[in-house]
């Protein structure tokens, strides 16, 4: 009979896990499939397609399950191409290019391999219907492969398919990391499975998981890259606001603290710029917003002729630029049509209708650009209502994980005026914020929905976040609205002649108006923004920084030029509300009444007066942030590492060596002696499995030591497993006996060859 209670039973001869493996595989994938559908998740929850993708990818599992008994894999891979084939094909049947199925054809081919150098899914403009279209196929071939065991293949499918996203950089470190937590184990645990594995050899999943692990971390640069938030580095160093808002990435993130830079930029010349209201010479706009930032979804391309004129009434404005700076944008003010110089045959168009270089202009490049500047009509962007608006539906959408209480705040500050139309609404909204918020460049990057937190946790920020919760607070009301970057007027050095710094990198909004088009609103503070510019401007001359001045803002020693003053300009309140209509930018308590365009003057506060501290019935003290956190990133990997370097310790056997030479070398402290005969029995079967062999599952001690002899077993070794034997199941042993089985084990050992010979031997086998 064997003895269950046996030590050598239990634990050299470990019990088979190969169905708890099997397991573990089936889990190792899910992981890995969640890995890549956590992103396509993600990407459809800010578009709206979010409840569409969980309930393909639910019937896509279902069905795998369903057919892995009763189909070939064959067919399975058959069904699987077919999924993806004709998936892709509705998407581009239903997003059609201009030209015809092959132009659309060719249009995605193009885009996926963009996409795979590090370009985001969301600038794909049917995103959602994508990811509806794409997931049906990994993960039904995935999850059968799995059900037939059929674990590398199967990884390869899921593996293959986030590696598609961390290309695109919509991958995250988590992400990435729960992905490779499941390859390992379904590849790890399937291997095991197959091969009747043990639960000593299931160490091997934790030492490749910890490879793979610091491999990933080790890798500091992918292409593309997720998009980083503007945070200080680990020196404390930040980025510029112009890195992080003018830069013509086609992903832009909201994030914390900003400097800004003092160096000259551009000078640009222009006759007719001074002539309309302050100019913000744009580089490009954004319309998906993320919730922690804004994409531009759609293609640039190259630049072939002359761009079509807004919609409304427009006049001719010529710039001529000259860049004094490498750099990458070429601004202009809204709306660009034509460019020419020495750069033309290196321009794009942006989806936003912006021109940009191929490649960053070099200091002394000039180019010339031709605008149309809108003058809608005042009495038609007062009395549009917007109701047979034909635009993008991206111009109004927001993710679905939008808190709900950033429209109902929009709406009681609406419902504070009598704001009708989407040009009064616009007005109110950007005054509210002027009002309400204060101005500054030092604040914490937030932790979820960018105009929740400026709405309800913040009490101030800068440019990008005024413009971000404009545009969002708007899009609640379902008026069209982009995300716009550029720079702001400048410094005036003569009546036709701007310097533009870095100081002046700027973001602002764009709301479309039926019938007008795009008409701009800036709902940051304007002399805050001013006035810290200017500091800073004024500090880096103080300090000798080079590239602050030109010749002629240097003349000018820090005054900004002015103007002649007109007449016009200097009409009394009397004669402006006898004028043909109203001012296009009014204060907080003034907004514009439908009808005749007239200004009315209301008596009524919004929100109680623009008090941040009273909202209506919205109680922003219960809003509190959170303390900062862990890093569950960091930890998480950190912990892997921890148990992929101990399990490794445990397979070279180091950890096993050192234990086993420790009880082999010293008996513990004295017992009983049935206790110290079985303590130097257990150091006699290290010392054994160490120079012969482990004993065998259900071997009993008499049959082990009889093999053994026939190697050369010392007929001492005999002597000490029948003291053990009548210290176990007999009447017991007196202390003569312990010390005798004590001091036979310290010979053997002694004679064994040493500690560090031992310890050497055993790792050499490999525990």
């Amino acid at each position: 009979m064997i003895d269950r209670d046996d030590w050598t039973v239990r634990d050299g001869h470990p019990y088979d896990l190969s169905g708890r493996l099997r397991i573990g595989a089936l889990v190792g994938m899910l992981l890995l499939t969640a890995a890549y559908v956590s992103v396509l998740y993600e990407i459809t929850t800010v578009v709206g397609e979010s409840r569409r993708l969980l309930a393909v990818v639910a019937v896509a599992l279902l069905v795998a399950t369903i057919l892995a008994p009763i189909v070939e894999p064959r067919r399975a891979a058959t069904i699987a191409l077919a999924l993806l084939g004709g998936g892709l094909g509705y998407y581009v049947l239903t997003v059609p290019i201009p030209g015809g199925l092959l132009d659309s054809i060719v249009s995605m081919i193009g885009d996926t391999l963009a996409l795979l150098t590090g370009l985001t899914v969301l600038r794909m403009t049917e995103v959602g219907l994508w990811a509806v279209c794409f997931a049906p196929a990994p993960v039904f071939l995935s999850w059968y492969l799995t059900l037939h065991r059929q674990y590398a293949t199967a990884t390869v499918v899921g593996g293959v398919t986030l590696s598609i996203f961390v290309l695109t950089g919509d991958a995250g470190t988590l992400t990435t990391l729960l992905g490779v937590v499941g390859a390992a184990a379904a590849i790890g645990a399937g291997d095991l499975d197959a091969h009747g594995a043990t639960l000593p050899e299931a160490d091997v999943l934790a030492i490749v998981l910890a490879t793979m692990i610091a491999v990933s971390l080790l890798v500091s640069a992918v292409p593309g890259g997720e998009a980083q938030p503007l945070t200080p580095d680990v020196e404390g160093e930040r980025q510029t606001m112009e890195e992080s808002v003018v830069t013509a990435d086609e992903q832009r993130s909201v994030g914390g603290p900003v400097e800004l830079s003092p160096e000259v930029r551009f000078t640009i010349q222009s006759e007719e710029a001074g002539d309309g209201d302050t100019p913000l010479w744009r580089t490009n706009a954004y319309d998906r917003y993320t919730g922690d930032g804004w994409v531009q979804s759609g293609d640039t391309v190259d630049y072939s002729g002359e761009l079509d004129p807004p919609e409304s009434d427009s006049e001719s404005v010529v710039q001529e630029v000259r860049a004094e700076t490498d750099i990458g944008v070429m601004p202009a003010l809204w709306k660009p049509t034509d460019v020419a110089g020495t750069q033309t045959q290196n321009v794009q168009v942006t989806p936003a209708e912006s021109f940009a270089p191929t490649q960053p202009l070099s200091a002394g490049d000039t180019y010339t650009v031709y605008s149309e500047r809108p003058t809608p009509s005042e009495e038609a962007l007062v009395t549009a209502d917007n109701e047979d608006v034909s635009i993008d539906e991206e111009y109004t959408s927001l993710p679905d994980d939008t808190p709900d209480r950033v429209g109902e705040a929009t709406e009681e500050i609406l419902n504070d005026t009598d704001a009708e139309g989407p040009y009064e609404k616009a007005e109110v909204i950007e005054s509210w914020l002027m009002e309400n918020r204060g101005y500054s460049l030092d604040v914490e990057s937030p932790d979820g929905d960018v105009t929740d937190e400026f709405l309800f946790e913040m009490e101030e920020g800068y440019c990008v976040y005024f413009a971000t919760s404009m545009a969002t607070m708007l899009r609640t009301q379902d008026i069209p609205t982009r995300y716009v970057v550029g720079y702001s007027e400048g410094q005036r050095v003569s009546e036709d002649e701007w310097v533009l710094r870095g100081t002046n990198a700027h973001a602002w909004v764009e709301v479309y108006i039926e019938g007008e088009g795009w008409v701009t609103f800036d709902p940051t503070p304007p002399s805050d923004r001013v006035s810290t510019a200017d500091e800073v401007v004024e500090e880096a001359r103080e300090d000798g920084d080079e590239d602050v001045d030109t010749e002629e803002s240097a003349a000018l020693d820090g005054d900004e030029w002015t103007p002649t003053p007109d007449p016009e300009e200097n009409r009394t309140d009397d004669d402006q509300e006898s004028g043909d209509g109203p001012e296009i930018n009014q204060t907080v308590d003034e907004a514009v009444a439908p009808g005749e365009g007239e200004v009315v003057h209301r008596d009524e506060e919004l929100l109680g007066g623009g008090d941040i501290d009273d909202p209506g019935d919205f109680d922003l003290d219960e809003f509190e942030g959170d303390e900062p956190g862990l890093d569950i990133e960091r930890v998480g990997a950190a912990v892997a590492l921890m148990i992929g370097i101990a399990a490794g310790v445990r397979r070279s056997g180091a950890a096993s060596a050192a234990h086993q030479t420790v009880v082999m070398r010293w008996q513990r402290a004295r017992g009983t002696p049935d206790e110290d005969a079985e303590q130097a029995f257990r150091r006699l079967s290290y010392l054994l499995a160490l120079e012969y062999r482990e004993r065998r599952r259900g071997e009993t001690v008499s049959a082990y030591l009889s093999s053994l002899d026939r190697l050369g077993l010392d007929d001492r070794a005999h002597r000490v497993a029948e003291i053990r034997q009548r210290a176990r199941y007999g009447d017991g042993i007196d202390r003569a006996e312990a010390e005798e089985a004590i001091a036979i084990v310290d010979d053997l050992v002694e004679e064994h060859g040493g500690l560090v010979t031992m310890m050497r031997e055993r790792i050499g086998q490999g525990g």
